[in-house]
């Protein structure tokens, strides 16, 4: 379920228009969700909530992560324009970081995501006041995936690089440890995770989640 309450921190960055305004948006809202002090991402002995956390931080910044998606069965059915209702576990499941990784690249285009190849390109579009995460499949069925959320550097947190090239960029995730920011390569592990990518959020699009 999405945080609701009346206490819920929550800003669309489409309507902030200053990217200096957005990336503070962007950090005070890493700041409130406290994802290394935060229950909700706490992980335990069979779970960590690293899809949970990206859903939480796009929601709560005005974009679309989806919790839950249709089944191929479900969609076929509403492609050809039939009603289909929402029944957990029969025609809607919950996405794990395996399963994001697939909808990233199945759907996350018409839900305004845009993915790039190259890190550099990726934080300097981020930069300006934007959100992205990087996702990859676990190496096998019994593997965890991962997903992290990609976010402006700023004077005090930045990305790794080498001279004017980003070797790997501002992240911030929960998992087995939680980080507000950190800014290694994970997903090249390869002994651990495969079929990783990166998206970036279009908020110039006129999609709304």
């Amino acid at each position: 379920m999405p945080l609701t309450g009346p206490r819920l921190l929550s800003s669309d960055l489409r309507k902030i228009k200053d990217p200096k305004k957005r990336t503070k948006v962007i950090h005070k809202m890493i700041e409130w969700l406290n994802v290394e002090e935060n229950q909700r991402y706490r992980a335990d002995s069979n779970n960590t909530y690293c899809n949970i956390y990206v859903y939480d931080l796009a929601y709560c910044l005005g974009s679309y992560i989806p919790r839950v998606w249709w089944t191929d069965e479900s969609i076929e059915k509403i492609i050809k324009g039939e009603k289909e209702d929402i029944i957990y576990g029969r025609t809607v499941f919950e996405l794990n970081a395996n399963a994001l990784a697939g909808w990233f690249e199945n759907y996350g285009a018409f839900f305004s995501w845009q993915r790039f190849f190259y890190l550099t390109e990726m934080q300097n579009v981020i930069n300006k006041g934007s959100l992205g995460v990087v996702v990859a499949k676990g190496r096998d069925a019994n593997r965890r995936g991962h997903i992290t959320a990609v976010i402006p550097e700023t004077s005090i947190a930045a990305g790794k690089r080498d001279r004017d090239t980003v070797l790997s960029p501002l992240q911030s995730q929960a998992g087995a440890k939680n980080n507000k920011y950190f800014n290694t390569a994970w997903w090249n592990e390869q002994e651990k995770f495969s079929n990783f990518s990166f998206w970036v959020w279009d908020i110039q699009s006129n999609h709304k989640p």
